[in-house]
């Protein structure tokens, strides 16, 4: 009777786990049965016992048989009781029972008032028996209180729609792990839902997310982020997803994702039309363009949608307009001028576009100017020059210098380093180690100055190319497209001045010679007049007076034709006659 009363007092939703109108009915039928043998047990309960054990005997009793083997039993804590292994087991069911299907191992011993080493092992024995007992975070859990538990679950989500594992996890004292596999083991038996992610869902819960997610992207006419419609809606990240997902491939959404960005196909078609049109009127379009109309891979989008043009650094440019760029280049070269490419090409070209597309006209044997492409050079990197223009320009220098050295106006430099005489004997004095460091230093020395020559010859050279070509050059784009000829010609210029400044040199060391023997000539005549004079001067007079007359018809005639023959070169008279004989 104590067990069906307690079965009266369960909770109503543990009743359909127990057949209680059958145990009522055998209650009823056999109580009868039940009060006879009571009173039965009463009766013999109160006859009079002739000889009683007391409690010292029954305890020696146990022990004995105890100790023969002939009984089993457990100790309680207090000594005065004793039960067997099965009467503890199933006293650990009743308070597992009692405890609605849960409790935990350490809150037995003080209601069975048995040591906990025995409650362990009927524990062990009562899970290796019973299936429907589990042990879960130290506690007892039967069955049919987890069963209890997804029920509970299952009436809170239809009432919410969601639920995360976490939160029930805490609210039923499980962890997550445990959590899982409840519903994992229960799902669309006792819960109706379904599992996403650590999250139960209800289908209807589902059915109106995919319908706010449709209706929110169907309004939309133009790339909007994602991230930010998910914190302004609320909606679940891994179920927008998804949906989202499922929605644009099965056509239900007419759009596309890029990245983190939706893409209706209305704003797609109109951003095509926009391309297509801009092509078409200017011959290229820029990558950067196509990403501000929130396209992100730019080039790959080119490849698919885009024929009929040539893909340079930062620009795709149309071949047509390619085309008549290289025919601009080509009237270049045959009529032996340059071309300046920036008026000619687009100007939001960047160098490197402009650099990649001379490139291809080079490079590629589809273009028109492949062929011309030897007989023109590029100068700071947007002059198409000829190489006939640079020859007439190489040979206008070239006469400029020859003027100049005609002039007397080309500045050459005379200066030669001298290397004193007792600084070579001491350095060869002192040999050995001192005497090699010395020569390094005065290789350096002289390699620095020869950069420096160099450097101020090269200088030179531009300075005089700038003043002889700027006149020559009609209509410059620029000041410094002089500039740019002069240093593509600067080797050549500079061997073409060296010669000059050479032959000066030579002329001069020749006018040096000429003017040290004419020196050398002068003198002599001059000693030698001196000297007939004065042997003169002992002779009589009237043989004095011959001699001198002889003297002037002949060396003083002598001296006089050299000095006036001299005059005559030093003024560039020509045809001179001499009067000596």
């Amino acid at each position: 009777s104590d067990h069906y009363q307690f079965f009266r007092r369960l909770p109503p939703r543990w009743k359909h786990r127990w057949t209680f109108g059958q145990l009522e009915e055998n209650c009823r039928r056999n109580m009868d049965s039940l009060e006879e043998l009571q009173a039965q047990f009463r009766a013999i309960q109160q006859e009079a016992v002739t000889h009683r054990l007391s409690d010292r005997n029954c305890v020696d009793l146990v022990l004995r048989l105890s100790q023969l083997g002939l009984i089993s039993v457990i100790y309680t804590q207090n000594g005065k009781e004793y039960l067997t292994h099965q009467q503890l087991e199933r006293e650990i069911r009743d308070e597992v029972l009692a405890n609605r299907g849960r409790l935990n191992i350490t809150e037995l011993q003080p209601l069975l008032n048995v040591d906990f080493s025995h409650i362990e092992k009927a524990v062990a024995q009562i899970i290796k028996q019973d299936k429907q007992i589990k042990i879960i975070n130290g506690d007892l859990v039967a069955n049919y209180y987890l069963d209890g538990v997804a029920e509970e679950i299952n009436e809170m989500l239809q009432d919410a729609g969601e639920l995360a594992i976490l939160d029930l996890g805490v609210r039923f004292n499980l962890n997550a792990e445990t959590m899982k596999s409840l519903i994992d083991q229960r799902l669309g038996r006792i819960i109706k839902g379904m599992l996403e992610s650590d999250t139960l869902y209800t289908q209807a819960f589902l059915v109106r997310q995919a319908a706010q997610i449709r209706g929110i992207f169907v309004g939309l006419t133009r790339p909007t982020p994602i991230p930010p419609l998910l914190t302004k809606y609320k909606l679940q990240e891994n179920l927008f997803n998804t949906a989202l997902n499922d929605m644009v491939s099965q056509g239900t959404l007419n759009g596309s994702i890029q990245g983190r960005t939706y893409i209706p196909a209305i704003f797609e078609s109109t951003r095509t039309n926009y391309i297509m049109k801009f092509w078409q009127q200017n011959k290229y379009i820029q990558l950067k363009t196509l990403e501000r109309l929130a396209i992100t891979k730019p080039k790959d989008w080119i490849d698919k949608s885009m024929k009929g043009g040539i893909m340079l650094t930062d620009t795709y440019m149309s071949l047509d307009l390619i085309r008549s760029i290289e025919g601009m280049c080509q009237e270049a070269v045959k009529d032996a001028s340059w071309l300046d490419l920036i008026p000619v090409i687009p100007d939001v070209l960047t160098s490197s576009d402009i650099a990649s597309l001379i490139q291809h006209m080079q490079t590629n044997p589809e273009s028109a100017v492949n062929s011309a492409a030897k007989s023109a050079v590029v100068l700071g990197e947007n002059y198409w020059v000829s190489q006939a223009f640079l020859d007439k320009c190489l040979a206008c220098y070239e006469q400029g210098i020859k003027n100049k050295v005609e002039k007397g106006q080309l500045e050459i430099k005379t200066e030669i380093p001298e290397i004193s005489s007792k600084s070579t004997e001491d350095s060869r004095k002192k040999g050995g180690k001192g005497g090699k460091t010395k020569k390094q230093e005065s290789k350096r020395e002289e390699m620095r100055s020869s950069r420096g020559a160099a450097s101020d010859e090269s200088a030179q050279v531009i300075k005089e190319a700038k003043e002889l070509l700027t006149p020559f050059v009609e209509d410059p784009p620029s000041d410094d497209f002089v500039d740019f000829i002069a240093v593509e010609l600067r080797t050549k210029m500079s061997a073409i001045r060296t010669e000059a400044a050479r032959s000066i040199f030579v002329q001069n060391t020749d006018v040096k010679k000429e003017a040290k023997n004419f020196l050398e000539e002068i003198t002599t005549l001059h000693q030698n007049i001196q000297l007939f004079n004065r042997g003169n001067q002992t002779l009589p007079e009237e043989d004095a007076l011959i001699m001198e007359k002889h003297l002037l018809k002949t060396l003083c005639l002598e001296l006089m034709d050299r000095l006036l023959m001299q005059q005559a070169a030093d003024m560039n008279i020509k045809n001179v006659k001499v009067f000596s004989s």
